[in-house]
């Protein structure tokens, strides 16, 4: 029997990581599209938080730029 056991649980590693990295990406990609939408870039663009390196450098993108709905109701 504690032969059995430890073959019924193999896989369990990758989908537990899957599982995990699905909810923090779905944590991450629903607020930013939001924002994404509300600052008046593409919230497609929110889907960078899948792959986490893209992701953060859309955060500074995001961050440090100029708002296009900014951009807009200032007139300029």
């Amino acid at each position: 029997m504690a032969l059995i056991l430890p073959s019924l649980f193999a896989g369990t590693g990758i989908l537990t990581g899957l599982f995990i990295g699905g909810c923090t990406g779905i944590i991450f990609i629903i607020p930013f599209w939001m924002i994404s939408k509300k600052a008046g870039f593409s919230p497609w663009w929110s889907l960078l938080f899948i792959f986490p390196l893209a992701g953060l450098v859309y955060l500074w993108v995001l961050g440090f730029s100029d708002w296009p709905s900014l951009r807009n109701r200032r007139g300029g």
